[in-house]
């Protein structure tokens, strides 16, 4: 549930347009995305 998470946090700063803030939150989603894909790989 950690990718959910992290893409609703990412949805909230997106529309602030700064990508200061932004990119890191992109990278901390796309990170749980990946985790989660690695875990379940067959």
């Amino acid at each position: 549930m950690a990718h959910h998470q992290a893409a609703e946090d990412l949805a909230k700063v997106i529309p602030l347009k700064d990508l200061k803030t932004i990119l890191p939150q992109l990278e901390r989603t796309i990170g749980a995305c990946v985790s989660c894909h690695q875990a379940f790989r067959l």
